[in-house]
């Protein structure tokens, strides 16, 4: 198991973090079944049918559309525990399959409403996502599994 140490991340303003997330090609990383994102938080439980949650996902552009696939994007009561992806296409079905090919994604955090849960007060869609002008705190490490 390879990663890299714990960084603190902030979310404020109602904003959107987002971090450029480079891959190498898959021919270059063949020793790698899959990578995880390992989060944890001081925050509290948040309540998915009154109030916002953490969501994370990876996107071509910052801030862009979920990646399209399985599995692309985590939503939770709090940034609490592992976010998987692969570039091994076995996988794909599995975790977030990222591609083979050596390109930048972006990974993005945010607090939102989750449009399948939520019944509190005003409308939650894609365009409503009733954002907490709260800020947020948790922390991420990117891990790597090697076969």
């Amino acid at each position: 198991m390879t990663g890299a140490g714990e960084v603190p991340i902030w979310i404020r303003n109602k904003l959107t973090e987002v971090f450029a997330f480079t891959l190498p090609a898959r021919s270059d990383a063949t020793n790698v079944r899959y990578g995880y994102l390992q989060m944890t938080t001081p925050e509290g439980e948040r309540n998915p049918y009154a109030e916002d949650v953490f969501h994370a996902w990876f996107s071509t552009t910052p801030n862009g559309a979920v990646l399209s696939g399985t599995k692309c994007e985590f939503f939770g009561r709090y940034a609490r525990g592992d976010f998987y992806w692969t570039q091994d296409p076995s996988l794909a079905n599995q975790v977030c399959y990222l591609g083979a090919e050596e390109r930048v994604l972006y990974l993005n955090f945010e607090t939102r409403c989750y449009e399948d849960l939520y019944r509190g007060s005003g409308t939650c869609t894609a365009d409503s996502k009733l954002k907490s002008g709260s800020t947020y705190q948790f922390d991420v490490s990117r891990r790597l599994k090697e076969y």
